[in-house]
């Protein structure tokens, strides 16, 4: 039988599109059995993950915090400021009143108070009174017994650390407390101590920086965010063992004092 040439187009047509569907198949079931392996330019999801350190936590006003540990690098409390000789009449009781004016502005810190000369004075005065009532003198105290007056007179919160490092003091302060610290004061070189300075000194910790604590020395009129070197004040930080000979070789002890 003679097939018309309308007949011979569409077979011819119809063989070519069966081939094209067989083809796009056989490819098709190629395609699905490619292992990851041989596929270049991707990675498995797990492998191509990327750790990210986490943003530091934001505080509650929204502005980063520091790591948790990591000290600041400069610190500088407010405290309220008196020299032991409020009135600049340095006299025998006031020459000695450092532990009971360094006592005072810790006092006045922790309760928020302003210090003039009347009310220092009229406070210098009854802390002498109260020592003199329980242990017989006033002029140098020990760190234990400087302790003991803080909390019976003045009910602060204070504890003491036994040789005390400069990192140590420095927490503290960052951690928002004020350090109260026994010094050998002629190793102070303090220039507005009258010459040759205090055999036996105490003052008030508030600060630090880069290169040594702000202070607030009773010493002088002079001390109020007074600065030391961390040399300086690490090699003059002695407790007093009631021997003049021995501040120079006594261990450390310093208060922390806490709102």
């Amino acid at each position: 039988m003679t097939l018309s040439p309308r007949i011979k187009l569409a077979i011819i047509f119809l063989s070519i599109s069966a081939m094209a569907v067989l083809a796009s198949f056989i490819l098709w079931s190629n395609e699905g059995t490619t292992s990851d392996s041989e596929i270049t330019g991707f990675l498995p999801l797990e492998s191509a993950r990327v750790s990210k350190t986490p943003s530091p936590r934001p505080s509650e006003d929204g502005t980063p915090t520091e790591s948790v540990g990591v000290t600041p690098t400069t610190k500088n409390i407010a405290v309220p400021f008196t020299s032991q000789a409020p009135f600049g009449v340095w006299d025998h009781l006031h020459s000695e009143a450092c532990e009971e004016a360094s006592l005072l502005m810790a006092y006045a810190w922790v309760n928020n108070l302003s210090l003039n000369s009347s009310l220092a004075d009229s406070e210098l005065k009854k802390l002498v009174d109260w020592q003199m009532d329980n242990f017989g003198f006033f002029e140098s105290t020990t760190a234990e017994q400087t302790v003991q007056m803080a909390r019976e007179v003045y009910g602060l919160k204070i504890n003491t650390i036994e040789n005390p490092t400069r990192e140590e003091i420095k927490k503290e302060i960052a951690k928002g407390n004020l350090v109260v610290i026994g010094m050998a004061g002629r190793l102070l070189g303090n220039p507005h101590f009258t010459p040759p300075g205090p055999i036996y000194h105490m003052l008030v910790v508030k600060g630090y920086d880069a290169t040594g604590f702000f202070t607030n020395d009773p010493g002088t009129m002079y001390g109020a965010n007074y600065h030391y070197s961390y040399s300086v004040f690490m090699n003059a930080a002695h407790d007093w063992t009631g021997v003049n000979e021995e501040i120079y070789t006594s261990s450390a002890v310093a208060l922390v004092v806490s709102k």
